[in-house]
């Protein structure tokens, strides 16, 4: 399965401190499987180390732009996600109710 591959793909990055890689596997992982949960939450997490990473007063190797993009693109994925579960997570009490009675 595809979806397993990048996701545990992206925990093995994790674990090495390869956030940027990281966070590439897990959006992979997304795009083939959006509702996985596990996935968003450590996409988010691998982008929060990558933005602590960005805005350590470091001396970053690489030029400007490296981890940037990536940055931009992942709030763009994120907002898109929580725009999409905002439409999927209702309240229960706007559906009409079920005829219980019907059960008994």
């Amino acid at each position: 399965m595809l979806f397993a591959l990048h996701h545990n793909r992206g925990n093995l990055y994790y674990r090495q401190g390869r956030y940027t890689e990281a966070y590439e596997q897990f959006r992979r992982a997304l795009l083939l499987n959006p509702s996985s949960m596990r996935s968003k939450i450590n996409l988010e997490l691998a982008l929060q180390r990558v933005q602590a990473a960005e805005s350590a007063p470091t001396n970053r190797s690489g030029g400007a732009g490296g981890n940037g993009a990536v940055s931009d693109e992942a709030r763009r994925v994120l907002e898109y996600m929580r725009r999409k579960e905002t439409g999927e997570w209702q309240a229960t009490d706007t559906q009409e109710p079920r005829n219980v009675e019907r059960y008994w």
